[in-house]
C-alpha cells in the first residue's frame, strides 16, 4: 500500500501535466489564428464554450482531484516514517527488552504462552512515591521496588535478588519474546 500511493500521485500529476500540455497547444492554436485577441463581445459562442468546456475539468482535476491526493501522499509518506522509525528502534533493541529502556507502568505480553501482566518500570511523582520495576532472573518474579534511594539489593521470596539490568523475560515461561505496552508514563 505505501509504494502504490506514490504511483497514485504520479499518475494524478502525469494527467494534469497532461492537460496543462493541452490547454497550452488550444491557447496556442488559437493565438496563431488570431482568435485569443479578439474581444470578447466578438468571440463566437462555440468558442467560448470550447473554452469553458476545458477549463471546468482542468480546475476540477486540479483542485477537487489533486490536492486530496497530494494531502494524502504526505500523510502516507509521515506513517511511512513514523513505522520505519519504530522498525529501526525495535531492531536497535533485538526483541530484549529491559527495565532501563522501558518507562512508565503497563502491559507485559509474551508471545509464547500470551501471559499477560501489569507492570512498573519506572514511575515518579515526587520524593515519597518513586517506584522501579526489577525482576528475579532466578523465578522471573517482577516487582515494582518503592523508594528514593533504591536499596542496591532487594530480595525475592525465592531467595535470589532483583535486579534491573537483566533482559527482562515472561514471567510465566521466561521467554525472552515479549512486548511492553506503556498506559501512564510520568
Amino acid at each position: 500500500m505505501n509504494d502504490n500511493c506514490e504511483y497514485i500521485f504520479i499518475g494524478y500529476i502525469f494527467i494534469g501535466a497532461i492537460l496543462f500540455v493541452a490547454v497550452c497547444f488550444s491557447i496556442m492554436k488559437d493565438v496563431a489564428l488570431g482568435k485569443a485577441l479578439v474581444p470578447v463581445e466578438e468571440r463566437s459562442p462555440l468558442l467560448d464554450k470550447m473554452m469553458w468546456a476545458i477549463r471546468i475539468p482542468l480546475v476540477f482535476i486540479l483542485v477537487v482531484l489533486a490536492w486530496p491526493a497530494v494531502i494524502a501522499y504526505a500523510l502516507f509518506g509521515y506513517v511511512r516514517d513514523k513505522i520505519r522509525w519504530a522498525q529501526e528502534v525495535d531492531d536497535c533493541l533485538d526483541g530484549q527488552l529491559k527495565f532501563t529502556s522501558m518507562g512508565g507502568e503497563g502491559w507485559l505480553r509474551c508471545n509464547s504462552c500470551l501471559h499477560e501482566e501489569e507492570i512498573t518500570c519506572f514511575m515518579h511523582s515526587g520524593n515519597e512515591s518513586c517506584r522501579m520495576g526489577m525482576q528475579c532472573p532466578d523465578c522471573a518474579n517482577i516487582k515494582g521496588i518503592p523508594g528514593n534511594p533504591w536499596p542496591k539489593t532487594t530480595a525475592c521470596e525465592c531467595g535470589g535478588t532483583y535486579e534491573r539490568d537483566n533482559v527482562v523475560v515472561c514471567p510465566s515461561c521466561k521467554s525472552g519474546d515479549i512486548d511492553y505496552r506503556p498506559i501512564r508514563i510520568t
